[in-house]
């Protein structure tokens, strides 16, 4: 049985590794107009008209706010949707206090897109409240 499990483990790996050199070819930038104020990797940013950009290798997403001087970058992780994506959204996650955390990241035309992780914090903050997602449509630019 540990065999079969590492051999799985190793199929899959391989298998993740092939597909995302292919697809970080595909540099993506996003523009959304986000109307709440929302929280990215522990940085409160304001409502407002954001532009959303992979850096680096990929899987580093910049979130700017075109009105202000407002940015955060995060290390995303790959996410697969199971489906391609028909539309390109930001998702939030809603917590206490009516604080929105940007969760995830979707591209039109994509199965794969980028999950934000929460910070122990923000994930404890979460726990205790019940599950509400809000998204926002975003256009490529």
């Amino acid at each position: 049985m540990k065999n079969l499990n590492r051999w799985f483990a190793t199929v899959a790996f391989v298998g993740m590794s092939a597909m995302a050199p292919a697809f970080s070819q595909i540099q993506t930038t996003l523009r959304a107009d986000v109307p709440f104020d929302f929280v990215v990797h522990g940085k409160t940013m304001p409502a407002g008209e954001y532009t959303i950009s992979e850096a680096g290798d990929r899987a580093v997403v910049v979130v700017r706010h075109t009105g202000g001087n407002e940015a955060a970058a995060v290390i995303t992780i790959w996410t697969s949707t199971g489906k391609i994506a028909e539309d390109s959204k930001l998702v939030f996650r809603l917590g206490a206090n009516d604080h929105y955390f940007l969760t995830k990241i979707q591209t039109a035309g994509y199965e794969l897109g980028h999950e934000v992780p929460l910070t122990s914090a923000q994930r404890e903050a979460l726990a205790s409240t019940p599950v509400v997602f809000a998204s926002v449509k975003a256009v490529r630019q």
